[in-house]
């Protein structure tokens, strides 16, 4: 009889062990996946902040690209207008007033197309010392300094205009523009209408210029 209890009492400790056994996995189980799907979570949000990082990182780039274009094209530009400058002077009655004698043969509107097609210099503007006139050497040099800024910047082209006081033009003094194309450092061109003192014509285009401003005086 003794027997027969004690033989009972064993089976129910059994089977409340294999419960207690079961209920045990069943929680680790449970808690394996919680965790398994807060891991997965975290992933998510690592690579939610690798994307945005990366994508800060490709735009800093592109506006380093862009601003260094800009240093190596403003330095150029710098040492054209500086050139064409001396060429200028060294030709003073060209460069004079367009009301006065051979004057203004150096002047040039305000415009910007942005083409990039470098012309042939016509034959009928060619000279070479001794058989060059103040003329001619003016258009001469005009030619060449239009192909070399599109040689050297895309769309190179350039302005000269005259500073006006009293209505009446400066006869020794000219506004050089040194205009070419290229992508923005912002992005938006209004935003940088004034970053290249571009002249007042050239602002509201559509193919807005980058500008190098020089005041040429003889």
């Amino acid at each position: 009889m003794h027997h027969h209890d004690r033989q009972g009492e064993d089976t129910g400790q059994g089977s409340q062990h294999m419960l207690s056994t079961i209920a045990c996995k069943f929680q680790a189980v449970r808690a394996k996946r919680r965790l398994r799907g807060a891991g997965l979570i975290e992933v998510l949000i690592a690579v939610a902040i690798l994307g945005f990082g990366v994508l800060a990182l490709a735009g800093m780039q592109s506006f380093a690209v862009a601003a260094n274009q800009n240093v190596i094209s403003q330095g150029i530009a710098a040492s054209l207008a500086a050139e064409f400058a001396d060429l200028m002077r060294a030709n003073p009655d060209a460069f004079g007033s367009p009301a006065v004698g051979v004057g203004g043969k150096y002047d040039q509107a305000v415009n910007f197309d942005a083409a990039t097609n470098i012309t042939a210099v016509p034959t009928s503007v060619v000279c070479t010392y001794p058989n060059c006139t103040t003329t001619t050497l003016a258009a001469y040099e005009v030619a060449l300094m239009k192909n070399r800024l599109r040689a050297s910047l895309r769309g190179g082209t350039y302005a000269l205009t005259r500073p006006v006081t009293g209505g009446v033009s400066s006869p020794n003094q000219g506004d050089l523009w040194i205009m070419w194309t290229e992508r923005r450092i912002s992005g938006t061109a209004a935003s940088e209408s004034n970053f290249d003192k571009c002249p007042s014509g050239v602002v509201s285009t559509t193919s807005m210029p980058r500008c190098f401003y020089m005041r040429v005086t003889l």
